[in-house]
């Protein structure tokens, strides 16, 4: 048997608004209305979708763009119908050629015999699977293999999130959703019934306004949101069509809050270190948590630091301690405490692969058709929800869309096509809204080499209706050049719409990610986990979600996963947890998983990304996982001796290959 050990010679995040996109399907409405629509009462409402022909807005045979624009008419002339009928049509909830609506199970077969109509379907909603990082890093396999997902059998494991404290009103954390109560909740008190709750069952506010003047008291209750993401990925338990399963969702929380509701910094880390260790403060950590989570910490940390050495004493009582790595960049030693204490797994940031939101481009300019990655911007009516952008494209007159459409002669109901830049994307969105456009379409305008790729447009006011998405500034310049030449374009984005990530990017790195080792010498970071554009719970929202990148988000997948060991091994030390994490992992190339030629330094990633599903199934180990032998001059003869051991845990002989890959 080989076990992989690699030997070594020689607040943190970074904040984006968004909501998951969701698989959503819909179910066809049987032609003889005997389904479930009609198992209601006549009168009773529904959402429905209304399916016209042809179902594609373009053919991918390059029809001219007069069919183009018969089948947009067709669309049109649907919805007078329907408003003729006093049926209530979802603004910019279409898909294709069709568009979603209110309806009385009595008006069903109405609908059925308008002029074009091919099918009325119910909107059937389904439950999200999971974002990107859960399944790129093996947790859904884990859960089969381990049959379990942290909730051990009905005790479930206990993981601690020390941090800017916890949202459990909120639904991915088991609280109910409610926004209102959320906003009514008193932070210094604990209202009746509220906390703690079957999810987040137990904590403390070390802090109370600010850190640096601490006040505390029993409502850990996050103002902040960096806490509540945390915990979603690691243990939270999903929102239907927005967030999906974190690593562990079985696992059971408790709220340790050490940043004031100002944030700012803390001082406070290892108070609750030691109460995580100690819960019932009874003097014996018999009652310890399984995991904790810190994703905090300052640059070059150092040792003998009051919070490193209290999660040196955590993991020798038997805590799984996990924290983040820092956001300081490439930089020699930068690495940070309390991450620095050896009994700690230290989590650097990379970037998950799978699918993302994708945009399907439909045009008479072959060049430019195809599905293409769009990240949605951070509107109000999410894809998610089943709302979309479909139809003609048409690009806006000033390009940068900046002040009233002066084409907008051009738009009742097209896409509008506008470059990044000038101004504001909510006025962006707002002058697209009141020129006529259905959806809008941003592209990065190129400035410089870091103004390509998309990222999320944030800063949209709630009134902002239309949904829109930011693509890159090839897709769009190349997009816009077909427009200029007359060449039929259409652009449909729906939950459904998919894009492969690129593989050259797919477990590179993230460029914030802090570089070791640490002080002394020692192997720091110890693991990499995606962190990078995740999504998690959105404090206050009771539903909603957030997308922060940082190491921050990185280490708490690797705390679910350190969860999920603990449910099969519960006897094994936090070493032994630690390093099966590290044995079981695979490494990180510069140049993504389609090269895979050059490692990153281990001083970047430690080790390499981690393995649920690898994790899973061993029964040994090797201990350390990582071992560094210091600063070595390499003008002279040096001998230095380390230790490994193999712990056997099969309770069958085994033989061990031990080998040495440069």
């Amino acid at each position: 048997m080989k076990i992989p050990l690699t030997l070594v010679s020689a607040s943190l995040l970074l904040i984006f608004g968004n909501n998951l996109a969701a698989q959503q399907r819909e179910l066809p409405f049987s032609e003889n209305l005997n389904g479930d629509l009609l198992e209601k009462s006549l009168t009773q409402t529904m959402e429905v979708y209304i399916e016209l022909e042809p179902q594609r807005l373009l053919s991918r045979q390059h029809n001219n763009s007069q069919q183009l624009k018969n089948n947009t008419e067709a669309v049109q002339a649907l919805k007078r119908r329907l408003s003729a009928m006093n049926i209530k049509i979802i603004k910019n909830k279409t898909k294709g050629n069709g568009v979603h609506a209110i309806v009385k199970s009595r008006d069903i077969a109405s609908i059925k015999a308008l002029p074009g109509v091919k099918n009325v379907m119910p909107v059937v909603q389904h439950s999200l699977d999971h974002t990107n990082s859960v399944p790129w890093i093996g947790a859904p396999q884990a859960w089969q293999i381990l049959n379990g997902n942290g909730d051990n059998n009905g005790d479930p494991i206990s993981v601690a999130i020390i941090d800017t404290g916890i949202d459990y009103y909120h639904q991915n954390l088991g609280g109910e959703g409610s926004v209102a109560e959320y906003q009514a909740d008193d932070p210094d008190v604990i209202e009746p019934g509220s906390f703690p709750t079957n999810k987040v069952v137990a904590g403390w506010d070390f802090a109370g306004l600010d850190a640096s003047n601490p006040s505390p008291d029993g409502d850990p209750i996050d103002h902040h949101g960096h806490g509540s993401h945390v915990a979603g990925s690691s243990a939270g338990i999903g929102v239907q069509e927005s967030i999906g399963l974190g690593v562990a969702p079985g696992a059971e929380v408790y709220a340790y809050k050490v940043f004031g509701d100002i944030a700012g910094t803390t001082g406070l880390s290892h108070l609750a270190i030691n109460r995580a260790t100690d819960p019932n403060q009874d003097g014996s950590t018999d009652d310890h948590v399984d995991v904790m989570n810190l994703s905090l910490g300052s640059s070059f940390g150092m040792k003998g630091s009051a919070g490193a050495n209290a999660a040196d004493a955590a993991a020798a009582a038997g805590v799984v301690v996990v924290i983040s790595a820092g956001n300081s960049g490439n930089i020699p030693y930068i690495v940070g405490s309390p991450s620095i204490a050896a009994g700690a797994v230290s989590v650097a940031s990379s970037i998950a692969g799978g699918t993302v939101q994708g945009a399907d481009v439909l045009s008479e300019d072959s060049s430019v058709e195809g599905v293409i990655r769009a990240v949605e911007g951070n509107h109000v009516n999410r894809f998610s929800q089943g709302y979309s952008i479909s139809g003609e494209m048409v690009a806006a007159e000033p390009h940068n869309g900046c002040v009233a459409f002066t084409n907008a002669d051009q738009f009742n109901g097209e896409v509008a096509l506008v470059i990044r830049g000038a101004c504001s994307f909510n006025d962006k969105y707002a002058n697209a809204e009141a020129a006529g456009a259905s959806g809008i379409v941003v592209y990065n305008d190129g400035a410089d080499d870091t103004r390509n790729n998309p990222f999320v447009m944030g800063g949209l006011a709630s009134e902002r209706m239309i949904s829109g998405v930011m693509i890159s500034h090839s897709n769009g310049a190349g997009i816009n050049q077909a427009i200029s030449d007359n060449q039929a374009t259409s652009i449909v984005v729906d939950n459904s719409t998919k894009a492969n990530t690129d593989p050259t990017n797919d477990d590179t790195l993230s460029g914030f990610t802090s570089r070791g080792p640490g002080d002394g010498n020692i192997f720091k970071p110890d693991l990499t986990a995606p962190g990078q554009g995740i999504v998690s719970t959105g404090v206050g929202t009771g539903t909603g979600s957030a997308n922060f990148s940082g190491t921050s988000m990185a280490a708490p997948h690797v705390a679910g996963v350190a969860a999920l060991l603990k449910q099969k091994w519960p006897n094994i030390s936090s070493a032994g947890i630690k390093a099966m994490m590290q044995n079981s992992s695979t490494p990180a190339y510069i140049d993504g998983v389609a090269g895979s030629s050059q490692p990153y330094p281990l001083s970047l990633q430690g080790v390499g990304r981690v393995r649920a599903e690898i994790a899973a199934t061993l029964t040994s180990y090797a201990y350390p996982g990582g071992v560094s032998f210091g600063r070595i001059n390499p003008t002279s003869r040096v001998i230095v001796r380390r230790e490994v051991t193999i712990k056997n845990l099969s309770g069958l002989a085994r033989t061990y290959t031990v080998e040495h890959q440069p």
